[in-house]
Protein backbone atom coordinates (compact mmCIF):
# COMPACT_ATOMS: atom_id res chain seq x y z
CA UNK A 1 0.00 0.00 0.00
CA UNK A 2 1.37 3.41 -0.92
CA UNK A 3 0.69 6.14 1.59
CA UNK A 4 0.96 9.69 0.29
CA UNK A 5 2.90 12.05 2.52
CA UNK A 6 3.79 15.70 2.37
CA UNK A 7 6.80 16.08 0.04
CA UNK A 8 8.85 17.86 2.69
CA UNK A 9 7.85 15.62 5.61
CA UNK A 10 10.38 13.42 7.36
CA UNK A 11 13.39 15.64 6.91
CA UNK A 12 15.20 18.53 8.58
CA UNK A 13 15.45 22.08 7.31
CA UNK A 14 16.59 25.55 8.29
CA UNK A 15 14.67 27.06 11.18
CA UNK A 16 14.70 30.65 10.08
CA UNK A 17 12.41 31.62 7.25
CA UNK A 18 11.69 34.87 5.45
CA UNK A 19 9.62 36.83 7.97
CA UNK A 20 7.72 39.00 5.46
CA UNK A 21 5.51 36.65 3.41
CA UNK A 22 4.32 37.74 0.00
CA UNK A 23 0.77 38.94 -0.40
CA UNK A 24 0.01 35.79 -2.43
CA UNK A 25 0.39 33.54 0.63
CA UNK A 26 -2.80 32.67 2.57
CA UNK A 27 -1.76 35.06 5.34
CA UNK A 28 -1.01 37.84 2.88
CA UNK A 29 -4.26 37.35 0.96
CA UNK A 30 -6.32 37.69 4.15
CA UNK A 31 -4.54 40.82 5.31
CA UNK A 32 -4.73 42.42 1.86
CA UNK A 33 -8.46 42.79 2.58
CA UNK A 34 -8.58 45.77 4.96
CA UNK A 35 -12.09 44.86 6.08
CA UNK A 36 -11.15 41.37 7.34
CA UNK A 37 -10.08 40.37 10.83
CA UNK A 38 -7.49 37.64 11.36
CA UNK A 39 -8.14 35.63 14.55
CA UNK A 40 -5.13 33.50 15.45
CA UNK A 41 -5.55 30.56 17.84
CA UNK A 42 -3.13 28.09 19.39
CA UNK A 43 -0.31 27.91 21.92
CA UNK A 44 1.80 30.95 22.80
CA UNK A 45 4.33 29.70 20.24
CA UNK A 46 1.76 29.42 17.43
CA UNK A 47 0.35 32.86 18.11
CA UNK A 48 3.75 34.53 18.54
CA UNK A 49 4.92 33.20 15.18
CA UNK A 50 1.98 34.76 13.33
CA UNK A 51 2.21 37.98 15.35
CA UNK A 52 5.81 38.49 14.21
CA UNK A 53 4.87 38.01 10.56
CA UNK A 54 1.86 40.32 10.76
CA UNK A 55 3.86 42.98 12.61
CA UNK A 56 6.48 42.94 9.87
CA UNK A 57 3.71 43.38 7.30
CA UNK A 58 2.35 46.43 9.15
CA UNK A 59 -1.09 44.83 9.54
CA UNK A 60 -1.55 44.64 13.32
CA UNK A 61 -4.83 46.59 13.06
CA UNK A 62 -6.44 43.46 11.65
CA UNK A 63 -4.93 40.97 14.10
CA UNK A 64 -6.81 39.42 17.03
CA UNK A 65 -4.74 37.10 19.23
CA UNK A 66 -6.14 34.09 21.07
CA UNK A 67 -3.34 32.17 22.83
CA UNK A 68 -4.78 29.19 24.71
CA UNK A 69 -3.13 27.55 27.72
CA UNK A 70 -2.02 23.93 27.66
CA UNK A 71 -4.38 23.03 30.49
CA UNK A 72 -7.32 24.55 28.63
CA UNK A 73 -6.61 22.48 25.53
CA UNK A 74 -6.13 19.36 27.66
CA UNK A 75 -9.53 19.91 29.27
CA UNK A 76 -11.16 20.55 25.88
CA UNK A 77 -12.31 24.03 26.99
CA UNK A 78 -10.69 26.12 24.26
CA UNK A 79 -14.09 27.10 22.86
CA UNK A 80 -14.68 29.86 25.44
CA UNK A 81 -11.52 31.95 24.83
CA UNK A 82 -11.88 31.48 21.06
CA UNK A 83 -15.53 32.59 21.16
CA UNK A 84 -14.65 35.68 23.23
CA UNK A 85 -11.95 36.63 20.73
CA UNK A 86 -14.34 36.19 17.81
CA UNK A 87 -16.91 38.41 19.54
CA UNK A 88 -14.29 41.13 19.99
CA UNK A 89 -13.52 40.92 16.26
CA UNK A 90 -17.10 41.06 14.99
CA UNK A 91 -17.86 44.05 17.24
CA UNK A 92 -14.86 46.04 15.98
CA UNK A 93 -15.76 48.98 13.75
CA UNK A 94 -14.69 48.42 10.17
CA UNK A 95 -14.57 44.62 10.33
CA UNK A 96 -16.88 42.97 7.78
CA UNK A 97 -15.50 39.43 7.80
CA UNK A 98 -13.43 37.18 10.07
CA UNK A 99 -10.99 34.40 9.21
CA UNK A 100 -9.91 32.05 12.00
CA UNK A 101 -6.27 31.07 11.48
CA UNK A 102 -6.26 27.71 13.27
CA UNK A 103 -3.10 25.95 14.46
CA UNK A 104 -1.72 22.42 14.42
CA UNK A 105 -2.90 22.09 18.00
CA UNK A 106 -6.46 22.77 16.91
CA UNK A 107 -6.09 20.06 14.27
CA UNK A 108 -4.76 17.56 16.82
CA UNK A 109 -7.42 18.34 19.44
CA UNK A 110 -10.19 18.64 16.83
CA UNK A 111 -11.41 22.03 17.98
CA UNK A 112 -15.08 22.37 17.01
CA UNK A 113 -14.94 25.70 15.18
CA UNK A 114 -18.39 25.24 13.61
CA UNK A 115 -19.92 24.85 17.06
CA UNK A 116 -17.99 27.83 18.41
CA UNK A 117 -19.06 30.09 15.52
CA UNK A 118 -22.74 29.20 16.08
CA UNK A 119 -22.50 30.48 19.69
CA UNK A 120 -20.82 33.80 18.83
CA UNK A 121 -22.93 36.89 19.57
CA UNK A 122 -22.90 38.30 16.06
CA UNK A 123 -25.82 40.72 15.60
CA UNK A 124 -24.53 42.05 12.26
CA UNK A 125 -24.18 38.49 10.91
CA UNK A 126 -20.58 39.14 9.92
CA UNK A 127 -19.28 36.04 8.09
CA UNK A 128 -16.77 33.90 10.00
CA UNK A 129 -14.68 31.23 8.25
CA UNK A 130 -12.00 28.82 9.47
CA UNK A 131 -8.69 28.12 7.77
CA UNK A 132 -6.91 25.00 9.03
CA UNK A 133 -3.22 25.52 8.38
CA UNK A 134 0.19 24.11 9.13
CA UNK A 135 2.08 20.92 8.30
CA UNK A 136 -0.60 18.61 9.71
CA UNK A 137 -3.15 19.55 7.06
CA UNK A 138 -0.97 19.96 3.98
CA UNK A 139 -1.17 16.26 3.05
CA UNK A 140 -4.90 16.39 2.35
CA UNK A 141 -5.65 20.05 1.64
CA UNK A 142 -3.78 23.05 0.32
CA UNK A 143 -4.43 26.18 2.42
CA UNK A 144 -3.64 28.37 -0.61
CA UNK A 145 -6.59 26.90 -2.51
CA UNK A 146 -8.89 26.91 0.52
CA UNK A 147 -8.27 30.59 1.28
CA UNK A 148 -9.24 31.55 -2.27
CA UNK A 149 -12.62 29.89 -1.80
CA UNK A 150 -13.05 31.55 1.60
CA UNK A 151 -12.27 35.00 0.22
CA UNK A 152 -14.84 34.52 -2.55
CA UNK A 153 -17.49 34.32 0.17
CA UNK A 154 -16.23 37.43 1.98
CA UNK A 155 -17.39 41.05 1.35
CA UNK A 156 -15.36 43.06 -1.12
CA UNK A 157 -12.49 45.13 0.24
CA UNK A 158 -13.05 48.80 1.13
CA UNK A 159 -9.68 50.50 0.67
CA UNK A 160 -10.78 53.79 2.23
CA UNK A 161 -11.92 52.31 5.54
CA UNK A 162 -9.57 50.75 8.09
CA UNK A 163 -10.68 48.95 11.26
CA UNK A 164 -10.27 50.88 14.51
CA UNK A 165 -8.42 48.22 16.42
CA UNK A 166 -4.99 47.99 17.95
CA UNK A 167 -3.64 44.51 18.56
CA UNK A 168 -3.19 43.51 22.19
CA UNK A 169 0.17 42.85 23.80
CA UNK A 170 1.92 40.03 21.94
CA UNK A 171 2.63 36.66 23.54
CA UNK A 172 6.18 36.42 24.81
CA UNK A 173 8.59 34.31 22.81
CA UNK A 174 8.08 30.60 23.59
CA UNK A 175 10.36 28.46 25.70
CA UNK A 176 11.90 26.54 22.79
CA UNK A 177 13.09 29.77 21.16
CA UNK A 178 14.69 30.98 24.39
CA UNK A 179 16.24 27.56 25.04
CA UNK A 180 17.73 27.51 21.55
CA UNK A 181 19.14 30.99 22.11
CA UNK A 182 20.71 29.90 25.41
CA UNK A 183 22.33 26.82 23.87
CA UNK A 184 23.44 28.27 20.52
CA UNK A 185 26.95 28.84 21.88
CA UNK A 186 27.36 25.21 22.95
CA UNK A 187 29.41 23.06 20.61
CA UNK A 188 26.46 20.91 19.54
CA UNK A 189 23.89 20.71 16.80
CA UNK A 190 20.39 21.91 17.80
CA UNK A 191 17.24 20.27 16.44
CA UNK A 192 13.76 21.64 17.02
CA UNK A 193 11.54 18.54 17.17
CA UNK A 194 8.43 19.89 15.47
CA UNK A 195 5.94 19.35 12.70
CA UNK A 196 7.70 22.17 10.87
CA UNK A 197 5.76 25.33 11.54
CA UNK A 198 7.27 26.14 14.93
CA UNK A 199 10.26 27.84 13.34
CA UNK A 200 8.16 30.95 12.72
CA UNK A 201 8.11 31.52 16.48
CA UNK A 202 11.92 31.63 16.64
CA UNK A 203 14.15 34.64 16.11
CA UNK A 204 17.76 34.46 15.00
CA UNK A 205 19.93 35.59 17.91
CA UNK A 206 23.23 35.01 16.15
CA UNK A 207 25.43 37.84 14.96
CA UNK A 208 25.27 38.40 11.20
CA UNK A 209 27.28 35.78 9.36
CA UNK A 210 27.83 33.59 12.44
CA UNK A 211 27.94 29.83 12.04
CA UNK A 212 24.71 28.12 13.03
CA UNK A 213 23.73 24.51 13.50
CA UNK A 214 20.07 25.04 14.37
CA UNK A 215 17.55 23.06 12.31
CA UNK A 216 13.99 21.80 12.64
CA UNK A 217 12.23 18.61 11.71
CA UNK A 218 9.14 18.47 9.49
CA UNK A 219 6.36 15.91 9.85
CA UNK A 220 2.87 15.44 8.44
CA UNK A 221 -0.29 14.25 10.17
CA UNK A 222 0.18 10.61 9.19
CA UNK A 223 3.68 10.41 10.61
CA UNK A 224 2.50 12.02 13.84
CA UNK A 225 -0.49 9.66 14.13
CA UNK A 226 1.44 6.45 13.41
CA UNK A 227 4.40 7.35 15.63
CA UNK A 228 7.18 9.65 14.59
CA UNK A 229 10.21 8.45 16.60
CA UNK A 230 11.63 6.35 13.77
CA UNK A 231 11.21 9.16 11.24
CA UNK A 232 12.82 11.64 13.65
CA UNK A 233 15.74 9.31 14.35
CA UNK A 234 16.38 8.88 10.64
CA UNK A 235 16.06 12.56 9.69
CA UNK A 236 18.06 13.94 12.62
CA UNK A 237 20.67 11.19 12.53
CA UNK A 238 21.26 11.50 8.80
CA UNK A 239 21.49 15.27 8.92
CA UNK A 240 23.85 15.36 11.90
CA UNK A 241 26.23 12.78 10.43
CA UNK A 242 26.20 14.36 6.95
CA UNK A 243 27.15 17.71 8.47
CA UNK A 244 30.02 16.19 10.45
CA UNK A 245 28.31 16.36 13.83
CA UNK A 246 28.65 13.87 16.66
CA UNK A 247 26.49 15.46 19.37
CA UNK A 248 23.10 17.13 19.42
CA UNK A 249 20.48 18.75 21.59
CA UNK A 250 16.86 17.92 20.74
CA UNK A 251 14.50 20.71 21.77
CA UNK A 252 10.87 19.88 22.47
CA UNK A 253 7.81 21.70 21.14
CA UNK A 254 4.05 21.34 21.28
CA UNK A 255 4.48 18.12 19.27
CA UNK A 256 6.55 16.32 21.90
CA UNK A 257 4.36 17.59 24.73
CA UNK A 258 0.87 16.94 23.33
CA UNK A 259 1.50 13.88 21.15
CA UNK A 260 3.74 12.21 23.70
CA UNK A 261 6.93 11.54 21.78
CA UNK A 262 9.26 9.06 23.50
CA UNK A 263 12.22 11.40 23.95
CA UNK A 264 14.36 8.93 25.90
CA UNK A 265 14.02 6.25 23.23
CA UNK A 266 14.74 8.77 20.48
CA UNK A 267 17.94 9.95 22.18
CA UNK A 268 18.99 6.36 22.87
CA UNK A 269 18.46 5.43 19.20
CA UNK A 270 20.63 8.36 18.14
CA UNK A 271 23.34 7.30 20.59
CA UNK A 272 23.33 3.87 18.95
CA UNK A 273 24.11 5.72 15.71
CA UNK A 274 27.14 7.28 17.40
CA UNK A 275 25.48 10.64 18.13
CA UNK A 276 25.59 11.93 21.70
CA UNK A 277 22.03 13.23 22.11
CA UNK A 278 20.23 14.93 25.00
CA UNK A 279 16.65 16.17 25.12
CA UNK A 280 15.85 19.69 26.33
CA UNK A 281 12.27 19.96 27.57
CA UNK A 282 10.04 22.59 25.98
CA UNK A 283 6.35 22.58 25.09
CA UNK A 284 5.70 25.89 23.31
CA UNK A 285 3.35 27.07 26.06
CA UNK A 286 5.89 28.37 28.58
CA UNK A 287 7.56 31.73 28.00
CA UNK A 288 10.37 33.86 29.38
CA UNK A 289 13.46 32.53 31.19
CA UNK A 290 11.72 29.57 32.85
CA UNK A 291 12.56 27.03 30.13
CA UNK A 292 16.25 27.85 29.52
CA UNK A 293 16.93 28.17 33.26
CA UNK A 294 15.50 24.68 33.85
CA UNK A 295 17.37 23.03 30.96
CA UNK A 296 20.72 24.70 31.70
CA UNK A 297 20.42 23.53 35.30
CA UNK A 298 19.57 20.02 34.08
CA UNK A 299 22.67 19.86 31.87
CA UNK A 300 24.87 21.36 34.58
CA UNK A 301 23.85 18.67 37.04
CA UNK A 302 24.95 16.10 34.47
CA UNK A 303 28.25 17.73 33.50
CA UNK A 304 29.67 19.60 36.47
CA UNK A 305 31.86 17.82 38.99
CA UNK A 306 34.07 19.11 41.85
CA UNK A 307 37.47 20.21 40.49
CA UNK A 308 40.38 22.33 41.65
CA UNK A 309 39.66 26.05 41.72
CA UNK A 310 41.00 28.26 38.96
CA UNK A 311 41.91 31.34 41.00
CA UNK A 312 41.43 33.69 38.04
CA UNK A 313 38.21 32.32 36.53
CA UNK A 314 34.86 34.15 36.62
CA UNK A 315 31.81 32.58 34.93
CA UNK A 316 29.17 34.82 33.35
CA UNK A 317 25.72 33.24 33.83
CA UNK A 318 22.37 34.22 32.32
CA UNK A 319 23.83 35.90 29.24
CA UNK A 320 21.07 34.65 26.95
CA UNK A 321 20.55 37.20 24.13
CA UNK A 322 16.79 36.74 24.63
CA UNK A 323 17.29 38.22 28.10
CA UNK A 324 19.95 40.94 27.75
CA UNK A 325 20.55 41.39 24.02
CA UNK A 326 24.05 41.51 22.54
CA UNK A 327 27.04 40.49 24.65
CA UNK A 328 28.76 43.71 23.69
CA UNK A 329 26.47 45.54 26.12
CA UNK A 330 28.35 43.97 29.05
CA UNK A 331 31.74 43.62 27.34
CA UNK A 332 33.23 46.42 29.45
CA UNK A 333 32.79 44.18 32.47
CA UNK A 334 35.03 41.57 30.83
CA UNK A 335 37.62 44.29 30.18
CA UNK A 336 37.64 45.20 33.87
CA UNK A 337 38.25 41.53 34.71
CA UNK A 338 41.14 41.34 32.26
CA UNK A 339 42.73 44.50 33.69
CA UNK A 340 42.94 42.62 36.99
CA UNK A 341 44.26 39.45 35.25
CA UNK A 342 40.96 37.67 35.78
CA UNK A 343 39.38 35.68 32.94
CA UNK A 344 35.66 35.92 32.19
CA UNK A 345 33.99 32.85 30.66
CA UNK A 346 30.51 32.91 29.17
CA UNK A 347 28.97 29.71 30.51
CA UNK A 348 28.24 27.27 27.69
CA UNK A 349 30.80 28.51 25.20
CA UNK A 350 32.95 25.82 23.61
CA UNK A 351 33.07 22.06 23.89
CA UNK A 352 31.37 19.91 26.50
CA UNK A 353 34.75 19.45 28.21
CA UNK A 354 35.15 23.22 28.42
CA UNK A 355 31.65 23.58 29.85
CA UNK A 356 32.43 20.97 32.51
CA UNK A 357 35.31 23.15 33.76
CA UNK A 358 32.85 25.83 34.86
CA UNK A 359 32.86 24.32 38.36
CA UNK A 360 36.48 25.47 38.73
CA UNK A 361 35.48 29.14 38.85
CA UNK A 362 36.30 31.37 41.78
CA UNK A 363 33.22 33.53 41.21
CA UNK A 364 30.00 33.61 39.17
CA UNK A 365 28.60 36.84 37.77
CA UNK A 366 24.85 36.62 37.02
CA UNK A 367 23.57 39.11 34.43
CA UNK A 368 19.89 38.08 34.15
CA UNK A 369 17.24 36.29 36.20
CA UNK A 370 17.72 33.21 34.03
CA UNK A 371 21.16 32.60 35.58
CA UNK A 372 20.06 32.65 39.23
CA UNK A 373 19.02 28.96 39.58
CA UNK A 374 22.40 27.79 38.22
CA UNK A 375 24.27 30.28 40.41
CA UNK A 376 22.54 28.98 43.53
CA UNK A 377 23.16 25.39 42.50
CA UNK A 378 26.87 26.03 41.97
CA UNK A 379 27.09 27.84 45.28
CA UNK A 380 25.49 24.91 47.10
CA UNK A 381 27.40 22.16 45.30
CA UNK A 382 30.82 23.74 44.74
CA UNK A 383 30.94 26.68 47.13
CA UNK A 384 31.21 29.24 44.33
CA UNK A 385 29.81 32.63 45.39
CA UNK A 386 27.98 34.86 42.93
CA UNK A 387 27.26 38.51 42.21
CA UNK A 388 23.90 39.33 40.60
CA UNK A 389 23.09 42.36 38.49
CA UNK A 390 24.68 44.69 35.96
CA UNK A 391 26.50 47.70 37.45
CA UNK A 392 25.14 50.92 35.93
CA UNK A 393 26.79 54.23 36.81
CA UNK A 394 29.93 55.23 38.71
CA UNK A 395 28.60 54.28 42.13
CA UNK A 396 27.56 50.78 41.09
CA UNK A 397 30.85 50.27 39.23
CA UNK A 398 32.87 51.08 42.33
CA UNK A 399 30.79 48.64 44.39
CA UNK A 400 30.96 45.93 41.72
CA UNK A 401 34.74 46.21 41.23
CA UNK A 402 35.23 46.13 45.01
CA UNK A 403 33.03 43.05 45.37
CA UNK A 404 34.81 41.23 42.52
CA UNK A 405 38.19 41.96 44.09
CA UNK A 406 37.06 40.71 47.50
CA UNK A 407 35.60 37.47 46.16
CA UNK A 408 38.72 36.88 44.05
CA UNK A 409 40.98 37.46 47.11
CA UNK A 410 42.61 40.41 45.34
CA UNK A 411 41.35 43.36 47.36
CA UNK A 412 44.39 45.51 46.59
CA UNK A 413 42.93 47.91 44.02
CA UNK A 414 42.67 51.57 44.94
CA UNK A 415 39.12 52.65 44.21
CA UNK A 416 37.35 55.97 44.80
CA UNK A 417 34.98 56.29 47.73
CA UNK A 418 31.35 55.86 46.81
CA UNK A 419 29.38 59.11 46.86
CA UNK A 420 25.74 58.45 45.92
CA UNK A 421 23.60 61.39 44.84
CA UNK A 422 21.45 63.04 47.48
CA UNK A 423 17.69 62.70 47.01
CA UNK A 424 16.53 65.12 44.35
CA UNK A 425 14.17 67.91 45.37
CA UNK A 426 12.01 66.98 42.39
CA UNK A 427 11.00 63.35 42.69
CA UNK A 428 9.36 62.13 39.48
CA UNK A 429 7.39 58.87 39.14
CA UNK A 430 9.42 56.35 37.14
CA UNK A 431 8.23 53.00 35.80
CA UNK A 432 10.77 50.37 34.68
CA UNK A 433 9.45 47.57 32.43
CA UNK A 434 11.58 44.62 31.40
CA UNK A 435 13.99 41.91 32.50
CA UNK A 436 13.74 41.88 36.32
CA UNK A 437 17.42 41.69 37.28
CA UNK A 438 18.23 44.51 34.86
CA UNK A 439 15.28 46.41 36.33
CA UNK A 440 16.81 46.14 39.81
CA UNK A 441 20.11 47.50 38.45
CA UNK A 442 18.32 50.40 36.73
CA UNK A 443 16.45 51.24 39.92
CA UNK A 444 19.71 51.42 41.89
CA UNK A 445 21.23 53.64 39.19
CA UNK A 446 18.28 56.06 39.33
CA UNK A 447 18.73 56.25 43.10
CA UNK A 448 22.53 56.51 43.28
CA UNK A 449 23.23 58.60 40.18
CA UNK A 450 20.15 60.85 39.97
CA UNK A 451 18.65 60.82 43.46
CA UNK A 452 15.31 59.51 42.20
CA UNK A 453 13.32 57.24 44.54
CA UNK A 454 9.71 57.17 43.22
CA UNK A 455 10.32 54.03 41.20
CA UNK A 456 8.20 51.04 40.27
CA UNK A 457 9.50 47.92 38.54
CA UNK A 458 7.24 45.64 36.50
CA UNK A 459 7.59 42.73 34.12
CA UNK A 460 5.27 41.28 31.49
CA UNK A 461 4.37 37.86 32.89
CA UNK A 462 1.01 36.60 31.58
CA UNK A 463 1.55 32.99 32.69
CA UNK A 464 1.20 31.78 36.28
CA UNK A 465 4.25 29.52 35.94
CA UNK A 466 6.40 32.47 34.85
CA UNK A 467 5.21 34.53 37.80
CA UNK A 468 6.08 31.64 40.10
CA UNK A 469 9.58 31.41 38.55
CA UNK A 470 10.21 35.08 39.26
CA UNK A 471 8.94 34.84 42.84
CA UNK A 472 11.07 31.80 43.59
CA UNK A 473 14.24 33.40 42.25
CA UNK A 474 13.81 37.07 43.19
CA UNK A 475 12.03 36.85 46.53
CA UNK A 476 11.37 40.29 48.00
CA UNK A 477 12.86 41.89 44.86
CA UNK A 478 10.10 40.43 42.68
CA UNK A 479 8.62 43.17 40.47
CA UNK A 480 4.95 43.88 39.80
CA UNK A 481 3.43 41.57 37.19
CA UNK A 482 1.28 42.78 34.33
CA UNK A 483 -0.59 40.15 32.34
CA UNK A 484 -2.42 42.13 29.69
CA UNK A 485 -3.13 45.56 28.29
CA UNK A 486 -5.53 46.38 31.13
CA UNK A 487 -2.81 45.80 33.75
CA UNK A 488 -0.34 47.84 31.71
CA UNK A 489 -2.77 50.73 31.41
CA UNK A 490 -3.08 50.90 35.22
CA UNK A 491 0.70 50.89 35.66
CA UNK A 492 1.21 53.68 33.14
CA UNK A 493 -1.14 56.13 34.85
CA UNK A 494 0.60 59.23 36.28
CA UNK A 495 4.10 58.16 35.23
CA UNK A 496 6.57 60.87 34.20
CA UNK A 497 9.26 58.53 32.86
CA UNK A 498 8.87 55.01 31.48
CA UNK A 499 11.90 52.79 30.81
CA UNK A 500 10.73 50.14 28.38
CA UNK A 501 11.12 48.30 25.11
CA UNK A 502 10.23 50.40 22.02
CA UNK A 503 7.43 47.90 21.28
CA UNK A 504 5.45 49.52 24.13
CA UNK A 505 5.66 53.00 22.55
CA UNK A 506 2.11 53.05 21.18
CA UNK A 507 0.66 51.92 24.51
CA UNK A 508 2.65 54.57 26.38
CA UNK A 509 1.59 57.31 23.97
CA UNK A 510 -2.06 56.40 24.51
CA UNK A 511 -2.13 55.73 28.25
CA UNK A 512 0.65 58.07 29.46
CA UNK A 513 0.84 60.79 26.79
CA UNK A 514 2.71 63.25 29.03
CA UNK A 515 5.46 60.80 30.00
CA UNK A 516 8.89 60.39 28.46
CA UNK A 517 10.11 57.03 27.14
CA UNK A 518 13.67 55.82 27.71
CA UNK A 519 14.07 52.95 25.28
CA UNK A 520 15.85 49.84 26.53
CA UNK A 521 15.07 46.71 24.50
CA UNK A 522 13.55 43.66 26.15
CA UNK A 523 14.26 40.80 23.70
CA UNK A 524 11.80 38.51 25.47
CA UNK A 525 9.07 40.82 24.18
CA UNK A 526 10.44 42.15 20.89
CA UNK A 527 13.05 39.57 19.92
CA UNK A 528 16.11 40.99 18.20
CA UNK A 529 14.21 43.82 16.50
CA UNK A 530 15.72 46.60 18.61
CA UNK A 531 18.90 45.13 20.14
CA UNK A 532 21.18 46.94 17.69
CA UNK A 533 19.82 50.38 18.49
CA UNK A 534 22.06 52.87 20.30
CA UNK A 535 21.63 52.27 24.01
CA UNK A 536 23.84 51.36 27.00
CA UNK A 537 23.21 49.33 30.17
CA UNK A 538 26.69 49.07 31.72
CA UNK A 539 28.89 51.38 33.78
CA UNK A 540 29.27 55.11 33.24
CA UNK A 541 27.96 54.85 29.67
CA UNK A 542 24.81 53.24 31.01
CA UNK A 543 24.26 56.13 33.44
CA UNK A 544 24.96 58.65 30.66
CA UNK A 545 22.31 56.99 28.51
CA UNK A 546 19.83 57.12 31.42
CA UNK A 547 20.67 60.79 31.88
CA UNK A 548 19.18 61.59 28.47
CA UNK A 549 15.76 61.14 30.07
CA UNK A 550 16.40 64.21 32.24
CA UNK A 551 17.65 66.52 29.48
Amino acid sequence: MNIETNDSAGRTEEVFEEMIPGMETPLGKILARNNLALVVTGSAACVRGIYSKVRNMGKLDQLFLCPVDKEVYAAGKQSDPIRHCLEEAVHTEGIEGVVIYASCLDVLTQTDFDGIIQKVENPMQIPIETLLRGPLVKRYQRPAAVIDRILERMPENRESFLPHHRSALPPLYPDFNNIAAAFRSWDRFLYLVSTGGCGSACCDTEESGADTRFRKTRLDDLQVTLGCEEVLELSIGSDCVSEGGSSAFLIGTMLTSVVGTDEEQLCESLRERGISADFLFADGFRTGPEGPAQDILQMSRMLLQPVNTDENRINILGHNPMAIGRREKIAHGIEHMEWRDFTGYFFGDGTQEEVSRASSAKLNWVVSTEGLPLARYMEEQFGIPYLAGIPIGKQAMIRWRKDVNVYMDRDDEELPERNPAAPSEEQIPILILGEPLLGISLEKAFQEEFGQFRIQRAVYAPAVSLQRFYRENLGEDTPIFFRDESDLRKLLKKQSLVVADPLYKNFIEEYAPDSRLLEIPDPGVSGMEFVDMEYQIFGKKGAAYMGKAFE
